[in-house]
């Protein structure tokens, strides 16, 4: 912030300190898995890595993520990221991108959090130590949870509870078109469910998705996990350990009539005396692939409308200057003067200001103008010279405005003179 005119200073902060200026720029170069480069992206697995290992963000060692594991699963999922989506107007656009900022007294956590909401992301360890990201993808489950590995069930039913359900998912996300202010999305609406039971809405947040498509990804996801067909624990025997990092599994148990992909919510292992691991325990609840399938003409809703406000900060010129060169004797010397008259200032926080000068000078010369007043008195003038006489406005807050164009006398053109202290007016030859 360099420092400024004291005349341009009420222009440049109008509130004075508590002018408060927006800036939007990159903010830093990241680590793309992709091309192996550090640079410009807004690739939401290159960013979440960056952050990961960043001094300035969770602040794990680098080795964490550089595993052989890791670096293949890193890479997976910024190609799910970078991959495109149709929009509803035509194009396309990334998968899954990132924008936004934290603040360094943030919680890690919190950061982390709020960026894996916004791609449907998960971090998940490595068997060779590492830590990677699974950004939400459908794909058929390769492991399936059958009667001869479940050895127990908690909890199990047909959907949620209907006071944990939701009909109705509302979001905000950071929207470009709205001067990059969070801005509510387009309402997932389910809205049979709605008619036959009511409103039960649910507050989602993804403040680092910059875009509406992308928001109502999320969205969709976020309606088919409110909604489950089915929800359940499942204690698992030891081949249930084939499943661990998988986020989707197939279950059937005919007992039940289950038959159908699962999303894994939670996996914890279940040990006994001695620390001697037993098994596992699954909770997992329905996910279908048509979560996952995207038809934007019909999904991606409606943006919402944004509208641009121009405020006219610009200052008006004064109007209706003239000038004229009269006459005046005093003490038997007469002298020659310009008077300037000019319209009113149409607005009470405006004030005019006069300048003049001979036009073969380079300095202005500065003219008194009374409040409210539409004459002012100038300088002495000789009877030879060319002059010129600007007006302009100031507000009251030290804001000048521009000079009006000149207008120009001689000050010889006069006809008429005023002797001070008596009545006459004789004409000059």
């Amino acid at each position: 912030q360099r420092p400024c005119k004291q005349s341009l200073f009420s222009q440049l902060f109008p509130n004075g300190v508590n002018t408060n200026y927006r800036v939007v720029l990159r903010g830093s170069k990241v680590y793309n898995p992709l091309t192996a480069l550090t640079e410009w992206t807004d690739n939401a697995a290159a960013i979440i890595r960056d952050y990961i290992v960043h001094p300035d963000g969770m602040r794990l060692p680098a080795s964490i993520v550089a595993t052989a594991q890791a670096v293949t699963g890193w890479s997976t999922a910024a190609t799910r990221a970078t991959a495109t989506v149709p929009l509803k107007a035509g194009g396309t656009e990334p998968t899954y991108r990132l924008w936004g900022s934290y603040r360094f007294d943030e919680r890690p956590a919190d950061v982390v959090g709020r960026m894996l909401a916004c791609c449907d992301g998960r971090l998940v360890p490595t068997p060779d130590g590492g830590l990677t990201l699974d950004i939400g993808s459908w794909a058929e489950p390769t492991f399936t949870l059958t009667e001869d590995v479940i050895v127990g069930i908690n909890d199990i039913s047909m959907g949620r509870d209907v006071t944990t359900t939701a009909n109705v998912i509302r979001a905000g996300y950071m929207s470009p078109l709205h001067d990059y202010q969070t801005t509510d999305a387009d309402q997932w609406i389910d809205t049979a469910d709605v008619l036959a039971r009511g409103e039960y809405a649910k507050e989602v947040s993804f403040i680092m998705s910059p875009s509406h498509g992308q928001t109502r990804r999320l969205m969709k996801l976020e309606s088919y996990r409110a909604n489950p067909r089915w929800i359940g624990t499942f204690q698992c025997n030891m081949r249930a350990m084939a499943a661990f990092t998988h986020r989707f599994v197939r279950v059937t148990y005919p007992l039940f009539g289950i038959d159908e992909v699962f999303e894994v919510l939670d996996f914890r292992f279940d040990k006994g005396e001695g620390d001697i691991l037993l098994g596992v325990t699954l909770q997992v609840q329905s996910m279908p692939q048509e979560a996952y399938q995207w038809n934007a003409a019909a999904d991606e809703g409606t943006v919402p409308i944004s509208e641009f406000t121009t405020v006219d900060g610009t200052i008006p010129l004064p109007t209706g200057l003239a000038v004229t060169i009269e006459r005046m004797t005093v003490g038997g010397v007469t002298a020659s003067y310009s008077v300037l008259t000019f319209d009113a200032s149409p607005n009470a926080s405006l004030k005019i200001e006069a300048q003049g000068k001979r036009v073969t000078d380079t300095a202005w010369t500065a003219i008194g103008v009374a409040p409210d007043a539409t004459t002012a008195t100038g300088f002495i003038t000789d009877d030879i010279s060319e002059y010129e006489f600007q007006l302009r406005f100031v507000t009251i807050a030290g804001r000048e405005g521009s000079w009006t164009s000149s207008y120009t006398i001689v000050a010889n053109g006069s006809l008429d003179f005023h002797i001070v202290g008596n009545s006459q007016y004789l004409p000059i030859f």
